[in-house]
């Protein structure tokens, strides 16, 4: 039995689905293209960490009947090391905690030590999150989770070790609020898990996540001329002035 699960949960970046709320200042096609580049980007900042006792998982679901996982393959060469899984194979619901749910029921009993979810709009999450965050639940019953500036989080590493528990984490929640991160750490905490909280990250869905995450690139350039969403977002810079 293999340890550890990396789970990148995804849209297939569709126009008019992807990063609804920067459609007024980008437009529809490249609203979904900067998501498509943040996916990219997530998926590749992950590709060095290649170990026999762990898988890498994209967990996808199409908005439209022409989407298709090929369109993220096409585009990254490291996407291949990753298993895909159709979300709609697992549920039908819309609702992200029956989505978590949902995988983690397919995965906890394939993985011994824990699985981390982590989201397609943190471009600056950086891989040595995930080991140590594999490491705090190699303990029975510790999670590690960082939150996310606007309340909620970006990535959850979750431990396995005690399964009675580990279905009901995900209840009471409330999505996409500003209290999500919060809600995460209390339903953790009611279920006998202890938490270690990380970094807290910018994720990407206003306008002025854009501004800053240019700024960042600016002021990093190591780091952005190996990021597609920096090239993306110097080809639309008039748009950001």
């Amino acid at each position: 039995m293999k340890k550890h699960a990396l789970v990148l949960i995804i849209k297939i970046p569709s126009p008019g689905y992807s990063k609804t709320r920067l459609i007024k200042h980008l437009g529809k096609d490249l609203s979904s293209e900067l998501s498509k580049s943040m996916i990219i980007d997530v998926i590749n900042q992950f590709a060095d960490i290649q170990m026999d006792e762990i898988d890498k998982y994209i967990c996808y679901r199409c908005m439209n009947s022409n989407d298709s996982i090929e369109l993220i393959d096409s585009q990254s060469n490291n996407s291949k090391y990753w298993i895909k899984l159709n979300i709609n194979d697992l549920t039908i619901s819309n609702d992200l905690g029956d989505i978590l749910k949902s995988i983690t029921k397919r995965l906890q009993s394939i993985y011994s030590e824990s699985i981390t979810f982590i989201g397609s709009d943190c471009p600056y999450i950086q891989a040595n999150e995930w080991i140590h965050g594999m490491r705090i639940a190699s303990n029975y019953d510790n999670a590690y989770i960082c939150p996310a500036s606007d309340g909620g989080y970006v990535l959850l590493t979750i431990p396995l070790k005690n399964k009675v528990t580990i279905m009901n984490i995900f209840n009471k929640i409330k999505w996409s609020s500003k209290d999500t991160c919060l809600d995460q750490i209390i339903s953790l905490r009611e279920n006998g898990y202890n938490i270690q909280i990380g970094f807290t990250y910018s994720d990407i869905d206003e306008y002025d996540d854009i501004i800053e995450l240019h700024k960042y690139y600016v002021n990093n350039n190591d780091i952005a001329i190996k990021h597609q969403t920096f090239h993306f977002l110097k080809k639309i810079n008039q748009l950001l002035k």
